[in-house]
């Protein structure tokens, strides 16, 4: 069980804050004795999400300080192989493979991957398809999400690291 007033990774809007731990507003009767995870997404405005406390969802604590500077100084070094599926689905699967349990080192590579396959792309005047601008957004979403919490910055600067570290590397 989160703490009240911790952060969480959810699956489903990223980096949220654990505001309660109460029961549905304005549930029934009989359904007041399930308790919810009210959630406030950090980088979305008056936004509250209720998520049942018993749920198949995932959600996790976020990373510690010094585990965000260990994946920003792995960045550099971390694979990144573009994937070049001849069909949608098997695109799909790869990113979902990728995506699935929010690990930072593959949501990391994911980034790195998209922005390679960007760099192609640019270089034959040609744009990102949309299942890549999908999960690219995804993951940046999460991932810059993620580590801004961690590091009490914003994710416009962990972006502008990454960028940077990115045009270092290449």
């Amino acid at each position: 069980m989160f703490e009240i007033g911790s952060c969480i990774v959810y699956e489903k809007r990223g980096v949220c804050k654990v505001m309660d731990i109460c029961p549905y507003p304005n549930s029934p009767a009989d359904a007041a004795e399930q308790l919810y995870y009210k959630l406030c997404p950090v980088f979305s405005q008056n936004e509250v999400i209720y998520v049942p406390v018993k749920n198949e969802t995932f959600m996790r604590n976020i990373i510690t300080p010094e585990e965000a500077k260990n994946y920003l100084k792995g960045f550099s070094s971390l694979e990144a192989t573009v994937y070049h599926g001849r069909q949608k689905n098997d695109l799909t699967e790869h990113y979902e493979n990728m995506v699935k349990g929010h690990n930072l080192n593959n949501m990391l590579s994911l980034i790195k991957e998209a922005y390679l396959k960007k760099s192609e792309a640019d270089a034959k005047n040609k744009k990102l398809n949309q299942i890549d601008q999908r999960f690219l957004k995804h993951a940046e979403d999460f991932t810059y999400g993620e580590l801004a919490v961690a590091l009490h910055s914003s994710p416009e600067q962990v972006k502008s690291y990454l960028c940077h570290e990115m045009a270092v590397s290449f």
